[in-house]
């Protein structure tokens, strides 16, 4: 049961999939612009790193 579980929380449900599927690569691409530009104001900023 706990498999399951596990299995269902990290995959996204079926029925999100047709609409996510075109956008799968420029969320993506998207998401990784996004941990990028984090991660530069995070060692810009490193004296606050709470302010993002």
């Amino acid at each position: 049961m706990d498999g399951g579980n596990g299995k269902e929380c990290a995959r996204p449900p079926q029925v999100h999939q047709p609409i996510l599927s075109p956008l799968k690569p420029f969320s993506q691409h998207l998401v990784e612009l996004v941990g990028l530009v984090i991660m530069h104001r995070r060692i810009r900023n490193s004296s606050d790193p709470v302010s993002l």
